[in-house]
């Protein structure tokens, strides 16, 4: 489940919560593929549509992976 209250980035930011833990996007991804650096943006979806979209729609803000 995504948690948006908790959502930074792809690195930055726990914002995702499986049985087991809490993990990024980019973590989540990685753990459920066989490629390294899968793309998060893409893989990552809610109701068939890309986190992209939910992004480019700023209903997800990217902030600085510089935290």
């Amino acid at each position: 489940m995504l948690h948006k209250s908790r959502f930074a980035s792809g690195r930055c930011g726990n914002s995702i919560r499986t049985e087991d833990r809490w993990m990024s996007p980019v973590e989540f991804v990685e753990q459920g593929s066989a490629m390294p650096n899968a793309p998060w943006r893409r893989d990552i979806q809610l109701e068939g549509k890309p986190l992209s979209s939910l992004i480019e729609r700023k209903m997800l803000h990217l902030h600085s992976e510089q935290w």
